[in-house]
């Protein structure tokens, strides 16, 4: 079992170094500690960890949950300075992904101008613009610097370990930042963009109001990363390249990316599903189904395509 005191200075590091979120790292320390019961972490090897991911899978243990462990030994080997190989399990997508339509999209963000405080009408203006149009995470949000923000958009600082990018915003989106850091940004906490009265918004907070802004919108569903999914099945239907989309996105895998063409796929369904079932009812109706023929009885020479 590895010491707390070690712990303790992985947190620090994941956090000053690593480029980790707070939650991320006390995560990390959570899924190291745990790990350590089972192989001894300060000695670590390749075979240990694809022995270890075998014993998970014999627990029980579903691909995503090994996953998160994996990624925190992603952390860890580059916390202790070891080249090594860490396996990752490809999860199967969800069967049933939610994420906004665009209509509830607009809805979201029409309903905040009937805020009545100027101040969180325009933060929660910039807020959900920031989770719609960059595809941030919520952590990732939360750490947006006053000096991440650029003319034509924004600096994404990875909370995941990732490589920081930078996400170009509509015109409209970057006026309105300004016009909330200008006048009604609420000054408690001189680095971060997002802030309270209690000075930086946290994480809970964020998850908070976003529920929050989703109820008032009559969309109770709403959380944080379905802006995520909604921006990335977004620009995959206007036909953007993928590769495009997992550099928007800081994936460091295209496997991560890959997802959302099954989200893609599911919300073409669910415009289709109408359709076809207005068209399953006409076809099962009683009464005479008409078929175009020709003059000879034959289907009308339209090719098949």
């Amino acid at each position: 079992m590895i010491d707390e005191k070690t712990l303790f200075e992985f947190r620090k590091w994941a956090v000053a170094y690593g480029g980790y979120s707070e939650v991320t790292a006390k995560k990390d320390v959570r899924n190291v500690r745990r790990i350590s019961k089972d192989i001894d972490v300060m000695n670590i090897s390749e075979k240990m960890l694809y022995d270890f991911v075998d014993i998970e899978l014999k627990r029980g243990k579903g691909p995503g949950a090994i996953n998160s462990e994996m990624r925190s030994m992603i952390a860890w080997k580059k916390f202790r300075g070891i080249d090594m190989k860490v396996p990752r399990l490809r999860k199967p997508p969800s069967p049933d992904p939610w994420f906004p339509t665009d209509d509830e999209v607009r809805t979201i963000l029409k309903s905040i101008e009937r805020t009545e405080d100027p101040s969180t009408l325009w933060r929660d203006k910039v807020l959900m613009e920031l989770l719609f149009f960059t595809g941030a995470r919520a952590s990732e949000v939360l750490r947006i610097a006053m000096d991440d923000v650029r003319d034509e958009g924004v600096f994404i600082r990875s909370s995941k370990g990732e490589k920081p990018r930078f996400v170009p915003l509509p015109q409209d989106i970057m006026d309105h930042v300004r016009k909330y850091i200008e006048n009604y940004r609420i000054s408690t906490d001189q680095k971060s963009l997002l802030t309270t009265k209690d000075g930086r918004m946290t994480y809970n907070y964020l998850r908070a109001r976003v529920s929050l802004i989703g109820d008032r919108a009559g969309v109770p569903r709403m959380h944080p990363h379905a802006a995520r999914h909604w921006f990335a099945t977004s620009l995959l239907k206007a036909g953007t390249d993928i590769r495009v989309i997992q550099e928007v996105l800081g994936h460091a895998d295209l496997s991560s990316t890959q997802v959302y063409t099954h989200l893609a796929r599911t919300d073409i369904g669910r415009m289709v599903r109408p359709i076809s079932s207005e068209l399953f009812r006409k076809s099962t109706e009683p009464g005479e189904v008409q078929i175009p023929v020709g003059t000879h009885g034959e289907l009308d020479g339209t090719a098949e395509i």
